[in-house]
Formats: C-alpha cells, sequence, structure tokens
C-alpha cells in the first residue's frame, strides 16, 4: 500500500540507489581487467553476503517462512544472479554508455508488467516521458566514435534489462510480509549460491588481484549491491513501481557525471543534450520529483528513528503499521 505522502521519500531512496548503481558501471569496467566476469559477481556477491550474514547476526534480518522460500530463491537469483552476470558479461564488448540504453529499457518493462501483476495504471504523459527520456539515453550511446552499433554483448544487456525489470515487479507483494532488508539479504544470498559454479577460478584471481581491483571489488559489494538494493526496496514499497522505475533512465546520465569527476571524461555535446532530455523524460513521468526530492531532503534527512526501524522491521498486515515519527 503507497500513499502520497511517502512517495517524496521513495523518491529521495530510489535517486540514491540509482546513483549507486551508476557507479558500478565504472567499477566493473575497471575490475574486469584483471577478472573474469563470473569471478568478478560472484566476489561482489560474497562481500555482501558477509554484510548482511553480519546483520543477520545483530538479529536484524529474520528468516523467510518455508513456504516462501522456493519464490524467494528464484526471485533473488533471477535479479541478482542473471542480472549481475548478464551486465558483467555484457560491459566485457560494449561500453558502459551502450551497458547504460539497454538497462534504461527496464523501466518501459517494468511499466509494462506492472499493469497485468499489480494492477497499476501508466499514464499517457508518462508514457511520453519514457519514450523522451529513452530517446536521451539513446543520444548519450551515440558519444562515441562508432556510434551505437551491435555486438554479442547487446543481447546479454538486455537479458540483464529483462531480468532487472522482472526483479521490482515480482519482489514488491512481498514487501507487504517482509522488510525491504530481508528481502535484499535472501536475494544476495541466493545469488550467491548460484554463482559458486564460478568458484574454482576464484582463488587464483584473489591471488593475483591488484590491490586497487580488490577495493572496488568490495565497494560494489558494499554500496552499488547491499546498500542500493535495499534502498531500492525499500522505494519499492512507498510508491507505484512505474514511477520508481522512472528514476532508472538517470543511471546513464549519472555515470557519464561519475566519469567526468573521477576518470576525467568530459562530455560531449551530444552527451549533455542526451542528458536533458532524459532528465526532461523523467520530469514527465515525476512532475514532482525536484521538489519532492528537496522536501524529502529538508524534512527527513534526520528521521534516524523512522529509517532504521523501517529497514529493520515492517508489519505484517497494513493495520499494524504505525504512522512514522516524521513524514514529508
Amino acid at each position: 500500500m503507497t500513499t502520497t505522502s511517502s512517495q517524496p521519500m521513495a523518491l529521495l531512496l530510489a535517486f540514491l540507489a540509482v546513483v549507486a548503481w551508476s557507479s558500478a558501471f565504472v567499477g566493473i569496467r575497471f575490475a574486469l581487467q584483471e577478472v573474469s566476469p563470473g569471478t568478478l559477481v560472484l566476489l561482489r556477491f560474497l562481500v555482501a553476503s558477509c554484510c548482511f550474514i553480519a546483520l543477520e547476526r545483530a538479529g536484524r534480518i529474520r528468516w523467510p517462512a518455508g513456504r516462501d522460500v522456493p519464490t524467494l530463491v528464484l526471485i533473488g537469483v533471477l535479479g541478482h544472479a542473471v542480472y549481475q552476470f548478464a551486465l558483467a558479461a555484457a560491459q566485457v564488448s560494449i561500453t558502459a554508455g551502450m551497458a547504460g540504453v539497454l538497462i534504461a529499457l527496464a523501466p518501459a518493462l517494468s511499466a509494462l508488467l506492472a499493469i497485468p501483476v499489480l494492477g497499476e495504471r501508466v499514464s499517457r504523459r508518462a508514457w511520453i516521458g519514457m519514450v523522451v527520456a529513452f530517446g536521451g539515453v539513446l543520444l548519450i550511446s551515440l558519444e562515441g566514435d562508432r556510434g551505437f552499433h551491435f555486438e554479442p554483448g547487446i543481447l546479454l544487456g538486455l537479458v540483464a534489462s529483462a531480468a532487472s525489470a522482472s526483479y521490482f515487479i515480482l519482489q514488491k507483494p512481498w514487501l507487504v510480509r517482509y522488510s525491504a532488508i530481508d528481502l535484499t539479504a535472501y536475494g544476495v544470498w541466493s545469488a550467491t549460491l548460484a554463482m559458486l559454479v564460478f568458484a574454482p577460478g576464484m582463488p587464483l584471481a584473489v591471488t593475483e588481484v591488484s590491490l586497487p581491483t580488490a577495493l572496488t571489488v568490495a565497494y560494489l559489494g558494499v554500496v552499488p549491491t547491499a546498500l542500493a538494493y535495499t534502498l531500492w526496496s525499500l522505494a519499492l514499497a512507498r510508491a507505484p513501481a512505474s514511477k520508481v522505475s522512472s528514476l532508472l533512465y538517470l543511471e546513464p546520465v549519472a555515470t557519464f557525471l561519475l566519469g567526468w569527476v573521477i576518470l576525467g571524461e568530459i562530455p560531449t555535446p551530444i552527451t549533455v543534450l542526451g542528458a536533458i532530455c532524459a532528465l526532461g523524460g523523467v520530469a514527465l513521468v515525476n512532475p514532482g520529483i525536484p521538489l519532492d526530492l528537496f522536501k524529502c531532503m529538508r524534512c527527513c534527512g534526520g528521521a534516524t528513528t523512522w529509517s532504521r526501524a523501517t529497514m529493520i522491521r515492517q508489519p505484517t498486515s497494513v493495520s499494524q503499521r504505525k504512522a512514522p515519527a516524521r513524514r514529508c
């Protein structure tokens, strides 16, 4: 159940998750210079799993009911293992910008799936906004010398996009029964078990990897995986999936901005134009995003009690939920 008053916080949480995921593109490209895609994903999930094991030992994560385990495992493998491996394998042969274009299909796919699965309605303005935003992302992908061209990695990118969209939609109904951090932990643990097929190559990779790459893998496991997916689950619990997913169009924009700041890659004029289109499209889908984010950062920035209680436990029924101490 979502309310209008909870949507500003949802958009802020989703925005932070998108920024974290955007940084992962740079980290993945860097780590792939020394580690294979399968080993990279396995190491990333092992780091994230350690984070959630620590929380479970501290009593912050509860175990799922036995009847729910098969479905939760399948959702976790789809949304984490399949998505992350397909994305890492795709970036072996395609650029981060092109990968961003393919992942940017996820909002539209999420909106389509949300109609029959969740019963959500998508307005005509929202569809126009998605088209405009995707057009902006496409412009960003054309900034390279060869433009947008076919590579085998494109198919893997499409698989990653479909897995991501399916995960967001399939996960949302479970947020009534389990907390966001619970579901993220289940997904990461399931994906870690699935990726153990790449364990034979891990000892060699660990012994030969450089310190910068090791630190990059650790970062990928903690921030874009453990933290970002938890923030995204919190956002899905407070706003329609189609509305939250539209923020994914900001991912390639944020990726280029991070590349500019961290790697010194200056964006071209067509990249800037694409970024403006992507931002404008998101504004059409969520016309109140700038004001909502500002209001939420102003009035909820210090709501430590609210965020901690929400991330750790969610009541099993809507009627049992108490209003947070501070609301936007």
